[in-house]
């Protein structure tokens, strides 16, 4: 998408060229439609910015009216955008009725989506508190629509059967979220979220039973003491319980787990390992599905990230240890002003424009969106919030309200907020995932402030690869660590001449002040001064830096700005010549951001 322009226009001005304020025909939902003139006096950017800012000024009326305008957009995105925002702020307003007639007008022009608006109906009576109008709406979407596609390669009974299964355990009925989640499995033995639905059915049957407390298996995780150091030792219902963990097994990579299975639970278990063996061509098959019949596409947003609430002070930091699951926590814990609970109840926005891969006001208060950023696809996940105003597959915009701060999962008030890499192995998921090693969070997560500071917005961006280097000297490649699972390093040394040093060739497309980015990753990075140039044509360098890799991980730093010009050639180099002895610079990615 482009970039959103600057919320600098007044409202009077916004009445004036939109029309968002103006009165037009009642809308289904009771509301007033602006004049078909306003649907083409702005450009779609300008409308959804509009309503982005009519909604973060309080002036829910007009952000609702341009929402309306903004679902006529010829552009499948902006039109879903549209849809979305509108049933978002009905959740939002308490006027769940206004949200049920949006998802009722989709149904009927929109045949295809009638199954995920089913879900969407769910996902407002869980908000309303309304637990047997959810179970309902879940079922016709299970029922009725089970075959159509939300998204993700997510068939709609699949997300039916996750949604069932959290009204059920936020019902406080553990036995029988435990029972849809084995349905879940016999179903869709080849989803890759198999293997944790049955750890979550055996471990709720244990809370069923009294053996554990009831909650999700987040903020079991989370909170409720089963960690990596000390985990907890189950068995299927009917069975007794493991004397010790170390001889039980591990399912899904739950490292506060262990599990002894039964017959019909270990039945499962091989039939999801059997399925996933095959999911390669089926997934290829899904994807091509998906591609005709997704609700929202994943947009590029070219108006970068932000930070989704105001930081006043931070709980645990990124790749913190020990963090509440005894292991290193994945994202960064966000509170807003004050002390204590004070930032209960406060708004948080989305960090970029993008899909919703799954929305779980039911379970510990937690969604994942999808956003395309520099050929990349990066999934940004919330928790702990006390509702989730956005549904699987809806379109939400940057800046828009997308849930509330809460302390579902958690001791106090807080926003748990994660940056997730293309080769996350659940990437869609909102739920927490259990990654207690420093190697597995290194190798799916980053830093999120650090992220937001480096994708930002821009008028043209260059991503570069490590292996787009040319390399000269001594350098060793290593897998499984670093941006996208890869890098490569040379060890210092203490000399002014350059032994081994790494170049890439810069080639702007546009005269403009670009930034250079450098991504430090957690392991094989520990010189204090990494030497980054980049050299003009007449190799004078316009931007000199050097990194303290040492103390970063998994971070993006700011090297240096400077003005480019479009066609010259420039030099990006690296090398190893920083004046220390044993130890190493690493070259991982870097971003080039034209402003």
């Amino acid at each position: 998408m482009k970039s959103i322009p600057s919320r600098s226009l007044s409202l009077a001005l916004l009445f004036v060229i939109t029309g968002c304020g103006a009165e037009g025909p009642d809308l289904l939902d009771g509301s007033k439609e602006p004049p078909d003139s306003a649907r083409s006096s702005l450009s779609d950017d300008a409308l959804l910015a509009a309503a982005v800012d009519a909604e973060e000024r309080g002036e829910i009326e007009l952000a609702l009216r341009c929402y309306e305008a903004l679902g006529r957009s010829p552009s499948a995105w902006y039109a879903w955008a549209g849809v979305s925002g509108l049933t978002a702020l009905h959740r939002m307003l308490g006027d769940f009725d206004a949200a049920r007639a949006v998802t009722a007008r989709v149904r009927a022009e929109q045949p295809d989506r009638a199954g995920l608006m089913h879900v969407w109906d769910g996902d407002t009576a869980a908000i309303e508190g309304d637990t047997a109008r959810a179970l309902d709406a879940y079922g016709a979407a299970f029922d009725e629509h089970g075959v159509q596609v939300a998204g993700q390669q997510h068939p709609i009974g699949l997300v039916a059967l996750r949604q069932i299964s959290r009204v059920h355990l936020g019902a406080g009925d553990p036995a029988g979220a435990a029972a849809v989640l084995r349905e879940l499995v016999r179903r869709y033995p080849d989803h890759r979220d198999a293997e944790l639905a049955l750890a979550s059915a055996i471990a709720f049957d244990a809370m069923a039973d009294g053996a554990l407390p009831t909650s999700s298996l987040p903020e079991l995780l989370h909170e409720g003491g089963c960690v990596e150091g000390a985990p907890c030792a189950l068995a299927s219902r009917g069975l007794p319980p493991p004397r010790a963990a170390s001889v039980a097994t591990e399912l899904a990579g739950l490292s506060g787990l262990r599990f002894t299975l039964s017959a019909e639970d270990d039945a499962l278990a091989r039939s999801v390992r059997r399925a996933t063996l095959l999911r390669g061509e089926r997934a290829r098959t899904a994807v091509e599905r998906e591609a005709s019949a997704a609700a929202c596409v994943v947009p590029v947003a070219s108006d970068g990230f932000m930070i989704p609430l105001a930081n006043d002070h931070s709980g645990y930091t990124f790749m913190e240890s020990p963090d509440s699951t005894g292991g290193y926590h994945p994202g960064l814990d966000i509170n807003g002003p004050g002390a204590g609970d004070s930032d209960c109840g406060l708004p948080f926005v989305a960090a970029a424009s993008g899909c919703v891969t799954d929305s779980s006001p039911a379970n510990w208060g937690s969604a994942t969106v999808q956003s395309a950023y520099a050929l990349r696809t990066w999934t940004h996940q919330y928790g702990h919030a006390s509702a989730i105003l956005y549904s699987t597959g809806a379109a939400v915009a940057k800046g828009a309200s997308l849930g509330y701060v809460g302390r579902v999962g958690a001791k106090s008030c807080h926003l748990h907020f994660e940056i997730r890499e293309q080769d996350h192995p659940n990437a869609t998921s909102a739920d927490y995932y259990n990654t207690s090693s420093q190697a597995n969070v290194g190798d799916w997560y980053q830093d999120p402030f650090p992220f937001i500071g480096a994708h930002r917005s821009y008028a043209a961006i260059t991503w570069v690869d490590e292996d787009a280097f040319t390399f000269s000297g001594s350098w060793t490649s290593v897998s499984g660590v670093g941006d996208e699972d890869d890098l490569r390093y040379a060890v210092t040394t203490p000399t002014s001449s350059k032994t081994s040093y790494a170049r890439y060739t810069v080639i702007p497309s546009s005269s403009r002040i670009y930034q250079l980015w450098a991504f430090v990753p957690w392991n094989h990075a520990t010189s204090t001064a990494a030497p980054v140039k980049l050299y003009n044509p007449s190799n004078v360098a316009v931007i000199s830096g050097a990194v303290n890799q040492n103390i970063r991980y998994d971070a993006w730093v700011l090297v240096g700005a400077a003005a480019l010009a479009a066609g010259a050639a420039y030099s990006l180099e690296v090398a190893s010549n920083t004046g220390e002895s044993g130890r190493k610079v690493a070259v991982d990615d870097f971003l080039i951001v034209g402003l």
